[in-house]
């Protein structure tokens, strides 16, 4: 599947290979990954067991209307649309349990507005952390 961006799942998954590589053998400092978050040409959230951001790329913030130090106050359920949390419930469940999934979501800006996007999400970048890579657009 690529989009109108040329984004696809090989493209993520090779990003995703040089962020483990790049925090493999030290503790998961994120503020190390902030420069490289940034160059990767789609919206990237991290995101712990619980759901909870702890990283993001300025696209990220861009979609969302989120300033980064807001965003990371929240978690995927905080982005969830209201009428779709018990679909966020199964997808997360689901998630957590694989190592990848991917898929058509519905993001709740902070202005209210909803974004259809597509997700590449990973498991465990480093244990017990997570990555999506998001491209507006279903």
């Amino acid at each position: 599947m690529v989009d109108h961006t040329g984004n696809d799942a090989n493209t993520f998954d090779d990003h995703l290979q040089r962020l483990r590589a790049d925090l493999k053998g030290t503790a998961a400092r994120l503020d190390r990954l902030a420069s490289q978050l940034d160059r990767i040409p789609a919206c990237v959230f991290i995101a712990d067991d619980e759901g909870r951001y702890i990283a993001a790329n300025d696209r990220a913030c861009a979609l969302t209307g989120y300033p980064r130090a807001e965003l990371l106050r929240t978690s995927v359920a905080g982005l969830t649309a209201p009428n779709e949390f018990s679909r966020y419930e199964r997808l997360w469940d689901s998630f957590v349990g694989t190592t990848k999934q991917h898929g058509v979501y519905n993001i709740v800006r902070k202005d209210g507005g909803l974004v259809k996007v597509r997700y590449f999400a990973y498991t465990d970048l480093v244990p017990g952390i997570h990555i999506s890579f998001i491209v507006e657009g279903g």
